[in-house]
């Protein structure tokens, strides 16, 4: 008889343990987030890896004068005139930990890579010398694909085209931060 106890015991417990570890989220749930979320971040992503914000054509040099960077004033009619606003918006639409990611490429700097982005008097100011990427990719957040959703993770496959040409899946990871799902994971 305790066996049979035993042994229901540990059946209960791995169905408890496969229910969950189940899906949290539904394909159809899924794509609504994406489709919420692609458009914000492909506005980041020219930002950051892309182009970067409009700038007007008016340079300072670096003023730590590690080399000759220059840097631009953003347009006035940019939304973000401040890093900590860009910082803001940009923290709505990834992780924590993505951000630190953004964080040391965009605004601190590293040995290697100086800041895309920096406030001077007040201003925010881009980096005209910065390469960007010549961002080609266009995600189908309509048609994405769960792999796999538990614990506060979703990870997903999205069809892509790569100009212009269906391409292979991109796989995209979000994170439920509070109780809202954010990007843990590149989208370019």
């Amino acid at each position: 008889m305790k066996k049979y106890i035993k042994l229901l015991a540990v059946i209960l417990i791995a169905l408890l343990f496969v229910v969950s570890c189940g899906q949290e989220v539904s394909e159809a749930e899924a794509r609504q987030i994406l489709s919420e979320i692609i458009p914000k971040a492909e506005q980041f992503n020219e930002a950051f890896w892309g182009k970067g914000l409009p700038a007007v054509d008016s340079a300072v040099l670096d003023p730590n004068k590690k080399v000759s960077r220059q840097y631009y004033d953003v347009a006035p009619d940019c939304p973000y005139q401040t890093i900590a606003e860009l910082k803001a918006a940009a923290a709505e639409v990834y992780s924590t930990e993505y951000m630190k990611i953004i964080a040391e490429t965009a605004f601190d700097g590293t040995d290697e890579f100086f800041p895309r982005y920096m406030e001077m008097d007040g201003q925010l100011r881009v980096d005209i010398a910065f390469q960007g990427y010549n961002l080609r990719t266009k995600l189908r957040p309509n048609e994405a694909k769960v792999k796999r959703a538990a614990f506060g993770l979703l990870e997903v496959a999205v069809p892509c085209d790569f100009d212009g040409q269906p391409s292979e899946d991109y796989i995209i990871t979000l994170v439920n931060e509070n109780g809202v799902w954010k990007l843990d994971s590149p989208t370019y």
